[in-house]
């Protein structure tokens, strides 16, 4: 998972979590009452209560406590607890006439919906909240709906639409307030980011001429991180961290909880950029506490590809391997139910207790062809690979309802794929050697197993440099995919050690491409830089040996591989 956008991305920038601050008027005074039945500790509705008949002055007391609640909880980033609140406020109110207290609420519950990444049911609020705030007249209030439902709309890939309705909304003629124009401003760049991240710099930074005042600290930090991520992608990264810098110092200055999650993932992923891991290490082990606490799906997302990120360039490929892992979990958990509805059945005629292991295999293979996600999979599934965007901003959601087989690529890249040489891992390999067996189970058609590695391959790091030890990896992956057939297989197995399984193949007919493949490399000279490389293999040929497990016969391989090196390298021995 290489980079999010150059891979994954990234996913999607929060922006206008803080929008409910333009609606902070407050319910109607009511007479006092005993709360005492109504409200428990800390806010929470007393469900007991909930059934029963309140007075008007009653609802207004325990919905405007609630709403109180919510709101606190959102600015603490605790958006499970929440969402609780809100919505039993929503419940109350809709047997209430406050009307405007349940315009609010609904905002609220979608700004919550929005950090979580549930974007149908964040616009199904908004909607709600906009249709009251036109009934009652309330135009401030429904301008500044609007402006939340533009930013969310981006989500479903209308961002040109977003960008034409906030051009328009902006010249319409009406008067707007200075945090208005900032928020609209800070859409329009998002919108812009993608694609063009040159017009998203010149917007943001309009935004945050609107955003210099105490009501827009939180957009003005929503415009900043879109500054620093548009110029990482422009490779102006030194101008990207005083922006990134800026937006650290606002959050801390202001206690701004439900961005630090957002900015700490912008700047691990501007560390990892530059190279210094240790750094962007420590600013996402920041950001992943808060995510999981606040049950942020897209920060999650971020933080394990940054992670994945990291361990990869730095060649801990295990633990880069479990990370996608996790990111894979976090995308199917989210729509598992809705995953298992959509699924295409899969036509097998074989008996499926001999080929469970192989209708598996099959199943990640085409499922990239075979799957239709729904559309809120797409907004929460990767991006895959996510995965893999431009930065710590939430655009891989985005980027992943774009483009549902991009997404799935990359989410079936994770999961089976070595990041330096793109063949298959480990994991992967050990999958398609299960499928062998049971076809040999049926068949009892022969296969065969070659293992090699490079010869005194430490040379090449130690004399030139890491840079050309991948790059030798890499040149003999190619090497090794042009030469073997269709059916073949290939994982890097560790290091610099490779497997190759050979279907339908006996020792001899193993024995005679490995020579091939050893003949060709010694006879080619590589390069890396201008250096001229001369690379030699040694190879151990094994046939699966039906009476025992397939470890065996890797193990058979390995001993073969080892007695090639001991008889001076640069050859092939069969077990």
């Amino acid at each position: 998972m290489q980079k999010f956008g150059q891979a994954l991305i990234i996913l999607l920038l929060i922006i206008s979590l803080c929008g409910n601050c333009f609606c902070e008027q407050k319910p109607p005074q009511e007479k006092s009452v005993n709360n005492s039945e109504i409200i428990q500790p800390g806010g929470q509705l007393n469900l007991k209560a909930e059934n029963q008949a309140f007075s008007s002055p009653e609802k207004a007391l325990a919905s405007s406590t609630l709403i109180s609640e919510a709101s606190w909880l959102k600015r603490e980033a605790r958006y499970p607890e929440a969402l609780e609140a809100i919505n039993q406020a929503i419940a109350l109110l809709k047997k209430s006439e406050l009307k405007d207290s349940l315009a609010k609420a609904y905002r609220i519950a979608g700004q919550c919906y929005y950090a979580t990444g549930l974007i149908d049911k964040c616009l199904e609020n908004y909607h709600s909240a906009l249709k009251i705030y036109e009934e009652l007249g309330l135009e401030m209030l429904a301008d500044e709906t609007n402006a939340d439902i533009i930013g969310a709309s981006i989500f479903l890939d209308k961002s040109q639409k977003s960008i034409d309705y906030a051009y328009q909304f902006i010249n319409d003629g009406r008067p707007k307030s200075d945090a208005l124009l900032a928020q609209l401003y800070t859409n329009i760049a998002l919108a812009y980011f993608i694609d063009q991240p040159a017009e998203a710099i010149k917007v943001a930074k309009k935004a945050l001429t609107f955003a210099d005042n105490e009501k827009s600290v939180g957009v003005k930090v929503d415009a900043l991180s879109l500054l620093g991520h548009s110029l990482i992608a422009l490779k102006s990264n030194n101008e990207a961290r005083e922006y990134l810098e800026q937006a650290e110092s606002i959050i801390k200055s202001h206690d701004l909880k439900e961005k630090k999650q957002q900015i700490y993932n912008d700047l691990a992923r501007y560390y990892y950029e530059q190279g210094e891991t240790q750094k962007a290490l420590q600013y996402v082990n920041k950001a992943l506490p808060i995510a999981k606490t606040s049950e942020n799906f897209i920060g999650e997302f971020i933080s394990y590809s940054i992670l994945h990120d990291i361990y990869a360039k730095t060649g801990d490929f295990k633990k880069a391997d479990h990370y996608s892992q996790i990111i894979i979990e976090i995308s199917h958990d989210r729509c598992k139910d809705k995953l298992i509805k959509e699924q295409k059945a899969q036509s097998i005629k074989y008996d499926l207790q001999v080929r469970n292991k192989e209708i598996e295999l099959l199943k990640q293979e085409k499922s990239i062809k075979e799957l239709k996600l729904n559309r809120q999979f797409l907004i929460t599934a990767f991006a895959a690979s996510a995965m893999l965007l431009v930065g710590g901003l939430a655009l891989a959601a985005f980027i992943a309802y774009r483009n549902n087989a991009r997404a799935l690529r990359i989410e079936a890249r994770l999961s089976r794929q070595d990041p330096l040489t793109k063949l298959f891992n480990r994991r992967a390999i050990y999958e398609i050697l299960d499928v062998e067996i049971a076809r040999f189970e049926r068949s009892r058609s022969p296969f065969s197993l070659l293992l090699t590695d490079i010869d005194y391959f430490k040379k090449f790091n130690d004399q030139y440099g890491h840079d050309c030890g991948d790059t030798v990896l890499k040149m003999l992956s190619e090497t090794f995919k042009n030469m073997i057939r269709k059916q073949d297989k290939i994982a890097r197995w560790g290091g610099e050690e490779f497997l190759i399984i050979l279907p339908e193949t006996e020792t001899e007919g193993a024995f005679r491409l490995a020579e091939k493949l050893r003949q060709t490399i010694a006879d080619t000279v590589f390069e890396h830089n201008g250096i001229k490389l001369n690379i030699t293999m040694s190879f151990g040929v094994s046939q699966y040996i039906p009476s025992a497990d397939i470890d065996t016969s890797v193990k058979a391989a390995d001993k073969a591989l080892f007695r090639a090196k001991k008889a001076g390298r640069n050859r092939v021995i069969c077990a």
